[in-house]
């Protein structure tokens, strides 16, 4: 038989809050995870299952975010033409010294 552990073994192993792992069994989530009276065991040599509430990104949507984002204080210009832009002010200003 598989030797079980408990809620705050298993939170301690996982690197998770004890509420987490009992929210984890309470929806299945944890293969073998039994309710004992009032308590939850579970095996210990179960894996820790991939967190759910994660949603990845697609590329383009993040990259799209990364370049409005960064090139919102110049008018959304490329950085090219921000460049080129910004580096005629600055002769500008620089011939009138």
């Amino acid at each position: 038989m598989t030797e079980m552990i408990s809620v705050r073994e298993v939170a301690v192993r996982w690197n998770i809050t004890e509420r987490r792992v009992a929210t984890l069994c309470k929806n299945g989530r944890i293969a073998g995870a039994k309710k004992q009276d009032n308590r939850w065991l579970i095996p210990t040599d179960t894996q820790k299952p991939a967190d759910q509430r994660l949603k990845t990104l697609n590329m383009d949507m993040l990259q799209h975010y990364n370049t409005v984002r960064i090139h919102s204080h110049c008018g959304y210009e490329s950085p090219d033409q921000y460049e080129a832009d910004f580096g005629n002010v600055c002769l500008r200003n620089h011939r009138d010294w």
